[in-house]
C-alpha cells in the first residue's frame, strides 16, 4: 500500500497506509449486509480533517500562485492606491 500523508495533528505529520487507516474504522452494515455507517475514532477524523485541509490549501496556493505569475493586469489584481482608503 502507498503512504497517505495524515497530520499534521498536535503539531507533527504522520504517514499512514490505507491499511493503517482501516485498521482504525468500524463499519455498520444493516440486516441485509449493506453499509449503514463508518465509525472513526476522534483522532482518526481529525487527521482525516487536517489531511482534507491541507489538500484544500494546496490548491489554493497553486491557484493563487498562477494568478501572481500571469501579471498584475491579467490577473485582475486592484492597485493598492485604488481601494487603501477602504482598509484604513
Amino acid at each position: 500500500m502507498l503512504p497517505v500523508l495524515i497530520g499534521p495533528l498536535h503539531g507533527k505529520v504522520d504517514t499512514m497506509t490505507v491499511d493503517d487507516i482501516t485498521r482504525n474504522v468500524q463499519f455498520m452494515l444493516d440486516r441485509n449486509g449493506r453499509l449503514t455507517a463508518v465509525v472513526l475514532t476522534p483522532e482518526l477524523w481529525r487527521q482525516i480533517l487536517d489531511a482534507l485541509e491541507e489538500a484544500e490549501d494546496r490548491a489554493l496556493i497553486r491557484m493563487l500562485r498562477e494568478r501572481i505569475l500571469v501579471g498584475p493586469d491579467a490577473s485582475a489584481a486592484l492597485r493598492w492606491e485604488d481601494v487603501v482608503q477602504d482598509w484604513t
